[in-house]
């Protein structure tokens, strides 16, 4: 068997994460569809989420079926067949010396998690909209670690880390908007209470806490350039009233907006 040269093909385009260095996209294959290789070259995640997809590895056929995760790794010998066409997505992201390597292929079973995460990346995937790109590849990141988590649980703590990770990126994102957090935070994979345990042990702070010092560092860089009335940057800040805005500002810098304009 010759070596397997490794082809991405998706519609709509896969999307490439530069600070993450991850690529995701559709996969769409139809009857007959087969794929061999004696020794792959990626780090490749496939989630089902229409028909079945075969693997064939060490003499064995295992059937993947829709909600399921099938992770491929590097320098592994299979194959890949579907009789009547399947349709998911794919997640590849680099080899580092700190990767999980395995001897052969791994296959997830469905779960709630990764189940809703493969939903949502699946799709924004078939529809994408030009406003969620960044938004897809930072789940599709987290997807990843979760993966990868499962293929190796002593590794777990990892997959708290980027979850703690993706929930900043979207504070930070929505910190100025007057939404709440449980809204903000729904696309997390895990209760908001869970979640909110694991983000105060990662980061000794509650999510409303982080947010709070978002908001607080926009308002000094905008009391700072000092041509905003302090009620302005109040609502620019996403606070409700400007009274709520002195309060919290007070809290965390022992100084009214007025006295830090004033220096």
């Amino acid at each position: 068997m010759h070596r397997a040269r490794s082809v991405l093909t998706a519609y709509p385009p896969p999307l490439y994460n530069h600070t993450m260095k991850t690529m995701i996209g559709i996969k769409d294959r139809k009857s007959g569809y087969r794929f061999a290789s004696d020794d792959y070259d990626l780090r490749q995640i496939i989630q089902v989420r229409e028909g079945v997809l075969c693997l064939h590895e060490h003499g064995a056929v295992k059937r993947i079926h829709p909600g399921e995760t099938l992770v491929l790794f590097p320098h592994t010998r299979f194959a890949l067949s579907c009789p009547d066409g399947y349709r998911g997505f794919f997640v590849i992201m680099p080899r580092s010396g700190k990767s999980i390597a395995m001897k052969r292929s791994m296959i997830l079973f469905r779960e709630d998690i990764l189940d809703s995460m493969g939903r949502y990346l699946f799709s924004e995937l078939i529809a994408p909209r030009p406003h969620e790109a960044v938004m897809i590849s930072a789940m599709a990141d987290l997807f990843c670690r979760f993966v990868y988590v499962r293929c190796a649980p002593q590794h777990a703590q990892r997959g708290n880390a980027a979850l703690v990770r993706f929930a900043k990126e979207i504070i930070r994102d929505a910190a100025t908007e007057a939404v709440g957090l449980r809204v903000l935070l729904g696309r997390i994979p895990v209760s908001y209470e869970h979640f909110e345990r694991i983000f105060r042990r990662t980061t000794g702070m509650r999510p409303k806490e982080y947010r709070d010092s978002v908001r607080i560092s926009t308002a000094k860089r905008l009391l700072a350039k000092r041509d905003m009335p302090i009620t302005d940057i109040a609502f620019e800040c996403g606070y409700s009233s400007s009274q709520h805005f002195s309060a919290d500002f007070r809290k965390h810098t022992g100084k009214t907006p007025a006295e830090f304009g004033c220096r």
